[in-house]
């Protein structure tokens, strides 16, 4: 990741609504793209961006970029894995910034993600947990 960002495409619904600095920050391991596996994800996903449409989904994204069984992991998600917690984070915030939209349950995913990693790092988290909690509920 440079320093300067989050390279790759933004689309501009993405760009005008998330605009807090946490959203291109490469080196905060709470960023949605600034763990290992969350640049990774994005990375992946963007090079793939041509293959998520305007209906595609947060499992449409963890499909692409799933390096495992990909209906396995799905699976595990769907059960709640706090494993899986980043890329859920990564590939709904990599959904919403190639796409400008995401679907109802790649939403449900991704906020249950939100909680559970605020419920791990507790205050650590907490600041960060409210922004992206605040800006995906607003999100329309």
């Amino acid at each position: 990741m440079s320093s300067e960002g989050v390279p790759g495409y933004t689309h501009p619904r993405f760009a005008e609504h998330f605009t807090d600095p946490i959203y291109d920050d490469p080196a905060d391991d709470f960023a949605p793209f600034g763990s290992d596996e969350g640049s990774d994800l994005f990375v992946e996903a963007e090079e793939q961006r041509t293959e998520l449409g305007p209906t595609a989904t947060v499992s449409d994204v963890l499909e692409l970029t799933a390096a495992e069984d990909a209906a396995a992991f799905v699976d595990e998600i769907e059960e709640g894995s706090p494993d899986l917690d980043g890329f859920v984070i990564a590939a709904g915030f990599a959904l919403l910034r190639l796409t400008g939209q995401i679907d109802a349950q790649g939403r449900q995913w991704l906020q249950d993600a939100l909680d559970r990693t605020l419920r791990f790092y507790g205050d650590g988290y907490a600041a960060q947990h409210a922004l992206l909690t605040r800006d995906l509920a607003s999100f329309g």
